[in-house]
């Protein structure tokens, strides 16, 4: 198969040395232009977004937010490969239809078979096949990983180290924090009117002094937000 262009790629993992032996094997191989390394999973987020990157190496296991959860807020048609040292994982990475997954130490023959993988599936996506972008949050609510459609969530409350998100039907609380969530669902038509909330704005019935209102609930709009708050509203 003839390779165009090579495939924009990011590289992210906790683990410095680990960067360092993935960019070596990247550096063998055509197919593949790293545009970046990152140990903090959250910098990655932002700059997957704010780049068209094609094919993400992304460890499972990171503070934060893990691979499994970043993978969830990447809403484009980047690819997935999933790296870690703990095959327990495996079933986790495939459920959010990954191109592969690699279990550490990563030989180079099984690391340019993942790729190969990548550049055919991207390929033909590339030259037809319609790729479906995320529009949900994939979020761990005790022990079961749920999906929640942007579509459906009305607010999120910030409850210290945790936040609640507010869909219509029910209410989730998992562990995660409102700057990452606001990072995540700015783009996505949600607005930050408080340390503690976070609303879409699709739900907004009204608006008065320091108040928002989603139909029978009233969202607080916070001092230093106002501004902000107002430009988006009028």
């Amino acid at each position: 198969m003839e390779i165009k262009h090579p495939i924009s790629c990011v590289l992210v993992d906790d683990e410095p040395i680990a960067l360092e032996y993935m960019d070596f094997f990247i550096q063998k191989m055509p197919e593949l232009a790293c545009k970046g390394s990152f140990t903090n999973a959250l910098e990655a987020l932002k700059y997957i977004q704010a780049h068209k990157i094609e094919l993400a190496f992304l460890d499972i296991q990171m503070p934060q937010l893990t691979g499994v959860e970043l993978a969830g807020f990447i809403h484009s048609e980047t690819g997935i490969i999933f790296t870690t040292a703990y095959p327990d994982y495996a079933v986790e990475g495939f459920n959010l239809n990954a191109i592969d997954y690699l279990l550490k130490p990563i030989a180079y023959v099984r690391f340019q078979q993942a790729v190969q993988k990548a550049v055919q599936r991207l390929r033909t996506s590339n030259e037809g096949e319609k790729t479906i972008a995320r529009d949900f949050l994939l979020v761990k609510v005790d022990y079961k990983w749920i999906k929640i459609y942007f579509r459906d969530i009305l607010y999120i409350e910030g409850l210290k180290e945790y936040v609640k998100i507010v869909t219509k039907d029910k209410a989730f609380v998992t562990l995660e924090s409102m700057k990452n969530m606001e990072v995540i669902l700015s783009k996505e038509g949600f607005l930050r009117t408080h340390k503690s909330f976070i609303i879409n704005l699709s739900y907004v019935t009204a608006w008065y002094g320091s108040t928002i209102e989603l139909g029978r609930i009233d969202i607080p709009i916070g001092a230093t937000y106002k501004e902000e708050v107002m430009a988006k509203l009028m």
